[in-house]
């Protein structure tokens, strides 16, 4: 069909040169399963620092092992460094040959080898025709998507990347590093001012978007070549003048960076956006099963085109794809849309008709990265000529079917209604050039883990990243982008492969102090991606309420790709629309259970501040319950209050306590437990018996029988006798005057009683015959 909208000619802006983006990394230390005895790890102070291309943006970044791809030789670690290699061949007069990537069979990989059947330079297989880098087209640009056809290997997904960013030229232009003013050459085909050449040294740059930054790929112009002579992989559409090489170049430069031809077959369009763009990539799954929520609805095709309607405006770049096997396909197959292949999306329009009933038609523009061969053959293809006699001729010029265009040449490029091309794909993968926008502040972040972490519940384990506003914006709500991307395995495995682990960001409240880790994540959930992905990235999109800041933003990640002893990269962007916004890495670990000392995962209990395994709950009861005075078991259940603590509720710790802290009775010596008498001094006595010893121990004694003067059941009445010797039991008393009586001198007996006084201080006994024997013997 030609080329689409008329453009003109895109320069760079001196004053807004490409962003050179060296984003920080740091690491993530989650020991899930971490041996009791391991100390913490060692905490380092993260560092943030303005983006130079998001004002108001930071970067994030800890150092962390080796550079995957420097250590390959993919990339150069001075960017400027194939220049340097330039200048040297061309003072030397002789050709570059990179001895990383040599056109051998290890560079072409074990899928790409059967279709190349020899290495040539650019100069050879062109030896005829002129050959420029880029040439100026009939309407003043360099770049269009149809320059760009794919070949025999199957990476259609990146060839359909190029082709779609062909609708900017700019961005095509960014792909390729600017050469020194030293190293330009006149008369090569009028190519634009600072851009690269076609040089006769072959020596070339391309700068991919990887572990986030930018890296510049260095390659020889020796290209995989067919059976014929010509490029078997990726080259140009057929044009008049000079050939031109870009595409065959940014290829090749591609296959180095992920390992070999063979290792860039199949893939997704958003990757490689995202690889030559640095942009925020996105799929969209519009249709069938497994269909995002929001395209569920009757109203599912307007909702994709309000989404086109919008990327376009943002100025991403945008491809669409169909799955799907059997009759579907095959009927599919007969429209001349191809099921598991990448077209690009190079611009919706709405068009004013004239006769049609609807006046208005929603067009999109599709090309297939093969750049001829099948089309669309549908309503509005390039010969349904009933569709197009209803519009206008300015419109038909506008959009490239006016009378010398020649539209129904078969150049794989072609328009298509928005319903049908709901009904005949699948998805829509994106890539918004979010860091270059003066709309958006974004933050970088590169990391990585080094063992697995949290899923499902366990989501507070993943890394998390606190995000606020200090300003409050006008609108009650700000527009969040966060997306995560993992490492493409490709340059590891040097083949094309899945990533072995799952990847997802989230958005929660509850943050209550900046930098302390939100661990109840699903309570406090905003928005979160729904499942895990094994791609390469995951973004998720949300308005989030003003009033819910700060959030936290996790790095939602898991698999059997992180372990114990493995390293997992990752990079993640994060951008606030029409919002400033600041960003701050939480440093503290998630919490342990305080009885295993592994990190908390749920069922958990919550008790006060801590968070103890549902499992080990018993156990932390015991630890941390008051311990018995007595035994110093572990108070679980009912329990005695006493002074100084508790004791068990299960009588013997009872008895042992009161018997340890009774008083004695002062007579036995007994702990008294029960009832007692108090005496003086606040002494106690157990009980009456040793009542009773105490008071006959501290009663007078008898001057006759030396027992006490007090009452003595069975013995003593209690009642006594005074008398000048002391007192004197009444029971005593008789025989006390007894023995204290002066004595008869006839019977020896005391006398008491009647008594005669024969003087001289002597008694006689009056009664019982004493007075007459006394009288007698005298």
């Amino acid at each position: 069909m030609g080329r689409g909208l008329v453009k003109s000619a895109l320069t760079r802006n001196p004053s807004n040169p490409r962003p050179n983006v060296d984003v920080f990394r740091t690491t993530h230390q989650l020991l899930r399963h971490r041996p009791k005895d391991l100390s913490s790890p060692t905490k380092e102070k993260f560092t943030i620092t303005q983006s130079s291309s998001s004002p108001g943006g930071s970067n994030i970044r800890k150092r962390v092992g080796s550079d995957v791809y420097a250590s390959t030789g993919a990339t150069l670690s001075d960017p400027t460094g194939w220049q340097d290699v330039l200048r040297e061949r061309r003072r030397n007069g002789d050709k570059f040959t990179d001895a990383d990537f040599p056109p051998s069979e290890a560079s072409l990989g074990p899928k790409a080898a059967p279709k190349v059947h020899s290495w040539k330079r650019i100069s050879e297989i062109y030896a005829d025709r002129p050959i420029a880098m880029f040439q100026r087209g009939s309407d003043g640009t360099f770049v269009d998507p149809s320059d760009v056809n794919q070949g025999a290997l199957g990476d259609c997904y990146f060839v359909g990347a190029m082709s779609a960013l062909g609708m900017n030229e700019a961005a095509i232009l960014d792909v390729f590093p600017d050469v020194s003013p030293d190293l330009s050459q006149d008369g090569f085909w009028n190519s634009p001012p600072g851009e690269q050449q076609y040089n006769t040294e072959g020596v070339y740059a391309v700068r991919f978007w990887r572990g986030g930054r930018f890296r510049v790929v260095m390659v020889d112009d020796f290209i995989p070549c067919g059976l014929y002579g010509k490029p078997a992989f990726a080259s140009c559409g057929a044009s008049s003048g000079a050939v031109e090489i870009w595409p065959m170049i940014a290829e090749k430069a591609f296959a180095k960076l992920n390992g070999s031809y063979s290792a860039i077959v199949a893939g997704n369009e958003a990757e490689a956006l995202q690889d030559l763009t640095g942009g925020v990539p996105e799929t969209h799954h519009f249709r069938g099963k497994g269909a995002s929520d929001e395209f569920n609805g009757r109203d599912a095709v307007d909702v994709l085109w309000r989404m086109l309607q919008n990327l376009q405006g943002e100025g991403a770049t945008m491809c669409c794809s169909r799955n799907g096997e059997g009759e579907e396909s095959e009927s599919m197959r007969s429209t001349g849309i191809m099921s598991g292949h990448a077209y690009g999306i190079l611009q919706a329009v709405t068009v004013q008709t004239i006769t049609s009933g609807e006046g208005k038609a929603r067009l999109v523009q599709v090309c297939n990265p093969w750049g001829h061969g099948e089309e669309w053959n549908g309503k509005w293809s390039d010969r349904d000529h009933k569709s197009w006699s209803t519009v206008g001729p300015s419109m038909l010029k506008r959009l490239g079917h006016d009378e010398g265009s020649s539209p129904t040449d078969p150049d794989g490029t072609w328009w298509m209604d928005v319903r049908d091309l709901y009904r005949c794909y699948n998805f829509l993968d994106t890539c918004r050039p979010i860091h270059t926008s003066e709309d958006w502040v974004s933050h970088k972040i590169a990391s990585s883990f080094t063992s697995e972490t949290g899923v499902g519940d366990q989501k507070h384990l993943n890394p998390q990243f606190h995000l606020r506003l200090p300003t409050k914006p006008s609108k009650d709500t700000v527009k969040v982008l966060v997306s995560i991307s993992q490492t493409s395995k490709r340059v590891v495995k040097k083949t094309a492969m899945k990533e072995t682990i799952g990847i997802a960001p989230l958005l929660a409240g509850g943050v209550t102090k900046l930098n302390k880790r939100v661990v109840s994540i699903n309570s406090n959930m905003i928005a979160e991606k729904g499942s895990y992905t094994t791609s390469r990235f995951s973004t998720l999109e949300a308005d989030v309420p003003v009033s819910s800041f700060p959030i936290a933003v996790v790095a939602g990640v898991f698999g059997k790709g992180v372990g114990e002893g493995k390293e997992v990269d990752f990079e993640m962007s994060i951008s606030t629309k029409h919002a400033n916004s600041k960003l701050s890495m939480v440093e503290d670990e998630p919490p342990r259970c305080p009885v295993c000392k592994d990190y908390v995962t749920l069922p958990w209990v919550e008790t006060g501040d801590v968070l103890v395994h549902s499992a080990c709950m018993e156990q932390h009861r015991i630890n941390t319950a008051d311990r018995c005075l007595v035994c110093d078991a572990a108070i679980l259940g009912s329990f005695y209050r006493v002074d100084g603590g508790k004791i068990c509720a299960d009588g013997e710790c009872k008895q042992k306590h009161d018997l340890a802290n009774a008083d004695h009775c002062l007579v036995c010596d007994k702990a008294i437990l029960g009832s007692f008498y108090p005496v003086d001094g606040g002494k106690k006595i157990c009980g009456e018996a040793c009542l009773q010893k105490q008071k006959e121990r501290k009663s007078d004694r008898c001057a006759h029988c030396g027992g006490p003067v007090c009452k003595v059941p069975g013995q003593f009445s209690g009642t006594y006798y005074t008398e000048d010797a002391g007192k004197v039991h009444a029971e005593c008393h008789d025989a006390w005057r007894l023995a204290t009586a002066p004595k008869c001198p006839v019977c020896g007996k005391g006398v008491v009683g009647t008594f005669y006084d024969v003087g001289g201080g002597v008694k006689v006994h009056g009664e019982g015959g004493c007075y007459a024997e006394y009288k007698r013997r005298r």
